[in-house]
């Protein structure tokens, strides 16, 4: 049985409590089913705009399959932006992420996207093929999370969904306008590195996500859809991961780069 309205609203005020005042993760319930959990997830967004700004976009969580067992789900799980939490980089100038906002900041690697036009309602899923058309802009990009919580399982599919899938906003770095040019195809087979106070921690492709980062853009477009909404123009989507996430500390400098398509770098500071 669903939560109740009354339930649903005293969660998200418990959690927005706790994320506004930096705190770890503790969920003021003992059972709470995906559904339920997506509608403190929309709450909670709710509740924190007039921190972090209004809806932005969308995430991508828990799209490699070893993650999925260990939280006991069969498919990925959706995640909301605020747009009041993009920073943006550019060569020289790294984004400054302050670490007292967080309890404990990790970056995650990613190719984002963004829309240039709505994505309307279609009788059939979105495919990789079919949302190509939408797309506006490919962004290299970090996701910010804040991992308030000591280790996934504490937390569950349920709280990792209530609680934003921890996602913090996103660093933006090299933009490249619309697909004239771009391989489509390979745009899952492009070279990626992560470097870390001067050293290459991480090397991949940017396939590692689910093998296409359009393949998380639309798991993403339908997963919006079934809740009863839809990408609209402007709004950034992160595709999913290339690396898993990690642990970002004071002094940390971080560059990752795609090849054809640019970088971005992050530099935490107190």
């Amino acid at each position: 049985m669903a939560a109740s309205e009354p339930t649903i609203t005293v969660w998200a005020q418990a959690l927005v409590s706790q994320i506004v005042a930096h705190e770890p993760f503790d969920a003021p319930w003992s059972e709470l089913s995906i559904d339920d959990a997506y509608a403190v997830q929309d709450e909670v967004r709710r509740l924190l705009e007039p921190h972090r700004g209004p809806l932005g976009g969308y995430k991508i969580a828990a799209g490699a399959k070893p993650l999925q067992e260990m939280l006991g789900i069969d498919r990925p799980l959706g995640g909301q932006i605020h747009a009041g939490q993009l920073r943006v980089s550019s060569p020289g100038a790294p984004a400054i992420i302050s670490a007292a906002d967080f309890v404990g900041v990790a970056l995650e690697c990613e190719v984002l996207v963004r829309m240039a036009a709505d994505v309307p309602a279609s009788p059939t899923p979105y495919t990789r093929e079919t949302i190509a058309p939408f797309v506006g802009e490919l962004i290299v990009s970090f996701e910010v999370l804040d991992t308030r919580a000591a280790a996934i399982p504490a937390l569950g599919a349920a709280g990792l969904v209530a609680d934003r899938c921890g996602c913090e906003g996103a660093v933006l770095g090299t933009v490249t306008p619309g697909l004239e040019g771009v391989d489509v195809d390979r745009l899952g087979e492009l070279a990626v590195e992560l470097e870390w106070n001067g050293e290459i921690v991480d090397r991949g492709v940017t396939g590692n996500a689910m093998g296409h980062p359009f393949e998380g853009l639309a798991w993403v477009a339908n997963h919006v859809a079934e809740r009863g909404s839809q990408l609209k123009a402007g709004e950034i989507v992160l595709t999913g991961a290339a690396f898993p996430p990690k642990p970002a500390a004071v002094g940390d400098n971080v560059t990752y780069r795609i090849d054809g398509l640019g970088e971005v770098s992050a530099r935490v500071e107190a």
